[in-house]
């Protein structure tokens, strides 16, 4: 449970995990940033490991980064005012940004490609008449090729107020 906690990459600065390591853990987090960062996984060995991930982190924002050859990138559950934007993922055994539930959340000027899913997979609830997670939601100005599937993949049982353009 960590408030108002800013990370801001000299440059050059490249993380690296490896073996059977996870990231970054943003559960329950509030107003944490992450900025100007690489993010290296290409020494993970297989398995589901994710560089950033969590639950129900508020205000949160990840700038200016690259993600790249690991199984995840960004793995977040019900996010409530979150921001991706300026990134880039890249060589993905599954997908660069993953968001399962948000309310409030901008996916802005980011490039994915070669990927083995989707570039970002918006994801809800997997069950008959879930109520409406991703809301508020403006996706813009993305680039994505290469990846197995899709560059954009919405998959869930309601939205509201989604905006998809540029």
């Amino acid at each position: 449970n960590f408030t108002n906690i800013k990370f801001t990459a000299a440059p050059g600065t490249v993380i690296k995990f490896k073996n059977n390591s996870n990231g970054f853990d943003i559960t329950n987090t509030t107003d944490i940033s992450f900025d100007g960062f690489e993010f290296d996984g290409n020494l993970q060995k297989p398995g589901s490991y994710k560089m950033i991930h969590g639950g129900n982190p508020s205000i949160l924002r990840i700038s200016n980064c690259k993600f790249y050859q690991g199984f995840w990138g960004v793995f977040m559950s019900n996010v409530v005012d979150g921001r991706i934007e300026n990134c880039e993922g890249y060589e993905f055994t599954q997908w660069p940004f993953y968001v399962e539930g948000c309310e409030v959340f901008k996916y802005l000027n980011n490039k994915t490609y070669n990927n083995g899913y989707d570039g970002l997979k918006m994801a809800g609830v997997n069950i008959p008449n879930a109520p409406s997670i991703i809301k508020d939601v403006t996706v813009s100005g993305n680039l994505s090729y290469g990846n197995n599937q899709d560059g954009l993949d919405i998959a869930i049982n309601n939205a509201e107020n989604v905006e998809i353009y540029g």
